[in-house]
């Protein structure tokens, strides 16, 4: 391949990352979700959801999607720990989103959707859309208990995200609570 046909390639890669991104912001606004940093995001019932659209590296005819939950009250409890509460304090809401100093959430199977063709991302986008509010929607936690519970039957527990909850709930055994 030549340097022309490899930039030709970028270009075209990089229009299609934007017309993703372009339908992910007007498709999330629409439906109630707000975005920051190319990452959309929702809050419901006391939890963060948190949706990452991409195109694929491989094929650019699909549509990569991430989807985590968390309730914000774990990174309130972590920068509480860390005392960080007074910085976080400042930042917007959206920090829970895109902050570095965040409590870990809960992953759901990764999936992905076919283009119809990379200069129309908008039906595939409104799949994934679909996809990310279904699977919110089977995944309910009516509490902080519940959310640890589904943190700790997760092949590879998330220990930090358990030990939150925990303190959340004003669980956590005698001689090891945050101060």
């Amino acid at each position: 391949m030549t340097r022309e046909e490899q930039k030709m390639i970028r270009e075209q890669e990089k229009l299609l990352k934007k017309a993703i991104e372009k339908a992910c912001r007007e498709i999330g606004k629409r439906r109630g979700w707000k975005t920051v940093r190319g990452h959309q995001y929702r809050v419901r019932d006391n939890l963060l959801d948190v949706l990452i659209v991409m195109p694929s590296a491989f094929d650019s005819h699909i549509l990569k999607a991430n989807f985590y939950c968390k309730p914000p009250a774990l990174d309130e409890m972590y920068w509480k720990v860390f005392h960080m509460a007074e910085e976080a304090a400042e930042q917007p809401f959206s920090f829970h989103v895109w902050g570095a100093f965040t409590a870990r959430g809960l992953w759901l199977p990764a999936w992905q959707e076919r283009l119809s063709g990379p200069e129309d991302p908008e039906s595939a986008v409104e799949a994934v859309f679909d996809r990310a509010e279904a699977l919110a929607a089977e995944n309910t936690f009516p509490d902080l208990a519940a959310y640890r519970t589904r943190l700790e039957a997760e092949e590879r527990p998330k220990v930090l995200g358990i030990i939150l909850c925990l303190l959340c709930e004003e669980n956590y055994p005698p001689g090891h609570g945050a101060h």
